[in-house]
């Protein structure tokens, strides 16, 4: 496991197609573009109100050997949101979750949701932060800063809130303040992962959701900072939906809040489900541990010919099975990618921005 040098794992080198899973088509100005996208504009760091414009869905087949990697609880695909802002001007973005990196216009060449860095295939490993405890947590973190990796970390209430369902009016969870500094201090970067870490239902207001924990984080941030807040400690536009459990007006409520960009992943390690540990009595073949975890990026990659520009990894910074206190662990991961020349980036660094230039000028001015 972790030999991707062999016949059918070669990595894609830039302007290489890669294979698309599923798409979609939408038609906007007579463009028709495939993949997962939304429209949207933000003006200096504010947004939009919006509206729905129509869309038509066109379905793509899953390539199979990447079908083991799609949730066994018969989830289906996300429809896309389309929106438009009131002044009638668009720009193009893309909502990404349980897909592979493609999109493109008809008629033009393919274009990757990532971008290569110095030409090489990129890694971006994002961790959950939601009931964290500061010693596991402090593993992951220590283990990043040793490798110099940066990351991208979507925060949840739990992780900033003192009683999280109380948000901001239940004073801040100083029990991760020392995290929290180290993240800033290493250089990561932060997206929203919601409030009170819901499921999707019709009660849910994603729009608050997103916005309630965008202030909490800006409290402990400066309250750790003061007035002297690091330009990274600010959220950048990218959101994650509990649970991957997310439709079209949850992302349309998460952009009104300034999150336009909903990032899920290309492939989890399974460290957040809960599955009991590998060695526990009694022996379970649905075990996690740190070797499994890397497994499962390195199968992803295998299933897929070894053919991409950028992915994203979940995992989660509770670290409940310990990925850096095993050699087969995350070691294992970075070094072996290492040595075929991909780079681990933030996902800001490895996203197209090309494919949403508004968002990403607006988010260059709101961290100045």
């Amino acid at each position: 496991m972790g030999d991707l040098t062999g016949p059918g794992h070669r990595f894609l080198k830039a302007g290489v197609t890669v294979a698309v899973v599923v798409a979609v088509v939408l038609s906007i100005g007579g463009v028709r573009w495939r993949g997962m996208l939304l429209v949207n504009k933000i003006s200096g760091a504010t947004t939009q109100p919006w509206s729905e414009v129509a869309v038509q869905l066109v379905p793509y087949r899953w390539q199979e050997n990447v079908r083991q990697f799609m949730p066994k609880s018969g989830v289906e695909e996300h429809p896309p949101a389309v929106l438009r802002s009131s002044d009638g001007s668009r720009t193009v973005y893309v909502d990404f979750h349980l897909r592979h990196t493609l999109v493109g216009s008809r008629g033009g060449p393919p274009v990757s949701f990532f971008k290569p860095v110095d030409g090489h295939p990129s890694i971006a490993l994002t961790f959950d932060c939601a009931w964290v405890n500061d010693a596991d947590g402090m593993k992951i973190l220590d283990f990043l800063k040793a490798r110099a990796i940066r990351t991208t970390f979507f925060i949840s209430g739990p992780f900033v809130f003192n009683d999280y369902k109380k948000g901001t009016t239940g004073g801040l969870n100083k029990a991760s303040f020392r995290m929290i500094r180290r993240m800033i201090e290493d250089g990561h970067e932060f997206g929203n992962h919601t409030w009170t870490h819901p499921h999707n239902t019709a009660s849910i207001d994603w729009e608050r959701e997103n916005d309630e924990l965008r202030r909490g984080w800006e409290a402990a941030a400066r309250e750790l900072f003061g007035d002297a807040l690091p330009a990274n400690a600010r959220m950048l536009p990218f959101w994650r939906a509990p649970y991957g459990d997310y439709d079209d007006r949850s992302l349309r409520m998460a952009s009104r809040a300034g999150f336009p960009l909903h990032v899920g992943w290309t492939v989890d390690v399974h460290d957040g489900l809960d599955l009991p540990r590998c060695g526990e009595d009694p022996p379970n073949d649905h075990c996690i541990d740190a070797k499994r975890m890397t497994d499962r990026v390195f199968d992803y990659v295998n299933a897929t010919g070894g053919l991409f520009d950028g992915l994203v990894v979940l995992a989660h910074l509770q670290n409940l099975y310990d990925w850096t206190g095993s050699p087969e662990g995350l070691a294992r991961l970075v070094d072996t990618f290492s040595v075929q020349g991909v780079t681990f980036c933030p996902l800001s660094d490895i996203f197209n921005w090309d494919l949403a230039p508004d968002v990403q000028r607006a988010s260059l001015a709101s961290a100045r």
